[in-house]
């Protein structure tokens, strides 16, 4: 998330979030000298609320590029996952916007593991969609998904159609991390390949996620027994 908003949110510009999320967006933004205004998460209570995503990015496509960042699947707080609909929807916006300016879309994927199976990687289902002049930046966190908290290791993945973009972010992006923290934690990132190459490792991780998913459910809907009216919940902590 770092490297996403100090290579490619410039001093001045305006990053949209989510009204409900991770508190550090905003510091991290701010940090840039950047500003962030925020998309309502829910419509009606129930389901991700696109219009209003469609109608920042028409407010602030006069910048001359869009940023979005939005934290998909588990995302945190509330523990939404976006459905196949509300994906598609935005893409196809997606891709008119950015007929008339260039999208940068953040893609926070911290939780990813901790929905089921397939709606796990929904989006990814879907991203031969994408047109040209969008840039989408994965973060990806070892530290949550691996159960290694506190040594935060994870990676930024780009993908875009444009390959002399790929090649601009080869070549800053490593830039950015020597004059920064230097380097990765090397002996944790080392133990990101030896954990997903042994069997017992990788099953221990998965038993884990499936007992905090099933935690989450049964934990939502106690709430839901009690009169309480929680946020939609898909899984997640």
């Amino acid at each position: 998330l770092f490297l996403s908003f100090r290579n490619y949110v410039d001093t001045g510009q305006t990053v949209l979030i989510p009204s409900l999320g991770w508190s550090n967006y905003e510091a991290m933004i701010e940090q840039r000298n950047a500003k962030y205004d925020y998309y309502e998460m829910f419509k009606d209570g129930e389901s991700i609320h696109v219009p209003s995503i469609i109608n920042k990015c028409e407010q602030y496509k006069k910048e001359g590029r869009i940023v979005i960042l939005i934290n998909d699947p588990c995302e945190n707080p509330t523990g939404y996952s976006f459905s196949r609909e509300e994906w598609v929807e935005l893409i196809i916006y997606f891709n008119v916007l950015a007929k008339e300016v260039p999208v940068i879309l953040i893609l926070d994927i911290a939780y990813i593991d901790m929905e089921k199976d397939e709606k796990s990687r929904l989006f990814f289902s879907l991203i031969d969609r994408i047109n040209k002049n969008i840039m989408i930046l994965i973060c990806f966190s070892a530290s949550k998904l691996l159960g290694i908290y506190g040594y935060r290791v994870g990676a930024l993945i780009a993908i875009t159609r444009d390959k002399q973009d790929i090649e601009d972010f080869k070549k800053s992006i490593p830039s950015v991390i020597r004059t920064s923290w230097s380097m990765a934690n090397k002996g944790m990132a080392a133990s990101i390949p030896y954990i997903l190459n042994d069997k017992q490792l990788e099953q221990e991780v998965k038993n884990n996620n499936e007992m905090l998913y099933k935690r989450g459910q049964y934990f939502y809907q106690k709430l839901k027994n009690i009169g309480l009216d929680p946020l939609p919940y898909k899984a997640g902590f």
